[in-house]
């Protein structure tokens, strides 16, 4: 284990970007993301975009559910961001 001298550290650099905008930076509308479909409901998906962020999802007119399973891999097309809802929308545009 190595020593090191005193007052020679590293300090870890956190962001102090709030979370939301760090969402809004990230996951741009419009922009298209890989995903992997996490549930389904009536009508539509559930995608997961990254660790703890869902995005809720249709499908485009010539896609039907029955073609998607849980464990899909998709691309989205993100639409809609609504922060104070804490909600994110997209449509999926292909299968992968």
């Amino acid at each position: 284990m190595k020593k090191r001298k005193a007052g020679n550290f590293r300090q870890r650099k956190r962001s102090h970007i709030p979370l939301t905008e760090r969402i809004k930076s990230k996951h741009p509308v419009p922009g298209k993301r890989a995903s992997v479909i996490t549930g389904k409901y009536k009508g539509g998906v559930f995608c997961k975009l990254e660790e703890n962020l869902d995005c809720l999802c249709t499908y485009s007119p010539n896609q039907y559910d029955e073609n998607f399973q849980i464990g899909d891999q998709v691309i989205v097309a993100i639409t809609k961001i609504q922060l104070h809802q804490k909600q994110i929308y997209g449509k999926i545009v292909a299968k992968w």
